[in-house]
């Protein structure tokens, strides 16, 4: 019975792996996007400069802006006085 088996799954085994000359729908239009627009690759690197690449100076000062802050409550919107607070909220 076993042996059986082993020549059923052997027969109906699928590939694990896609074709290696598939392209998905996604990579054809980034490719077919990049090849139309050459300069959006030094658009996108100019756009990560202004967001995310950071000299250490301005990152200290963004800091040093930060500690200056007034913490705030959790929920800045509804404000519990000590006679509200008997009453509950919404009351």
């Amino acid at each position: 019975m076993i042996r059986w088996l082993s020549s059923v799954n052997a027969s109906v085994a699928m590939p694990l792996l896609p074709s290696r000359h598939y392209v998905s729908d996604h990579t054809r239009f980034i490719s077919d996007l990049l090849a139309r627009k050459p300069e959006l690759e030094i658009d996108q690197r100019v756009g990560r400069q202004i967001w995310w690449d950071k000299l250490p100076s301005e990152v200290a000062a963004q800091r040093a802006m930060n500690a200056g802050g007034v913490p705030q409550k959790g929920y800045v919107y509804y404000s519990m006085t000590p006679a509200d607070d008997k009453a509950g909220p919404g009351k």
